[in-house]
């Protein structure tokens, strides 16, 4: 069986996808998904601390290319696997069916736009929209999510070995994931 430690990738994370596994445990069902996911080191973290009627789909665009589904195999809070543009299959989706949408995937400026536009209207009412990356090292997120939303949280994350990649080590850097309620 996979572990999310064994998969290669970025997770600097775990409190907030903690209290995310938390929120979710009081829905019988409940649905999220996570766009962007590279090999799924995040994504199987989530999966394995969910509860039987709580899925997490995954959606990258190279999901063969990096191995993303074999990772994920074995992780039971794994839903379904959508190897497509964001945007693209965002449009394929009906407004209002996630409980939970997490924005990962290209950090540039119009891309993180898009994305947010394309999924928020997703999201269910008193669901929520958040993202990774609101650093320094990504201005575009940081512009993105301010001019998007009057307020937002922010978790700082962790630093440390075996969290993510080495230059957050050398940086002392935080990538933090910023989080909405709609």
């Amino acid at each position: 069986m996979t572990r999310w430690q064994d998969i290669e990738g970025y997770f600097t994370w775990p409190d907030y996808y903690d209290r995310i596994a938390e929120v979710a445990s009081g829905y019988v069902m409940w649905r999220g998904i996570e766009v962007g996911a590279y090999c799924g080191k995040s994504a199987a973290y989530l999966g394995d601390r969910l509860h039987m009627g709580a899925k997490l789909d995954v959606l990258d665009i190279e999901l063969t290319k990096h191995g993303t589904r074999d990772n994920l195999s074995n992780v039971n809070g794994i839903g379904e696997f959508i190897e497509k543009d964001s945007a693209e299959a965002a449009a394929c989706i009906n407004n209002g069916s996630y409980d939970f949408v997490f924005i990962d995937a290209d950090h540039a400026y119009q891309s993180v736009r898009r994305d947010i536009d394309a999924w928020l209207p997703k999201v269910k009412s008193g669901g929520i929209i958040a993202g990774h990356d609101h650093c320094p090292d990504f201005t575009g997120v940081i512009q993105a999510v301010s001019e998007t939303f009057p307020r937002y949280e922010v978790w700082r994350g962790m630093r440390g070995e075996g969290w993510g990649d080495k230059r957050m080590v050398d940086t002392g850097q935080y990538y933090s994931a910023w989080s909405v309620r709609v």
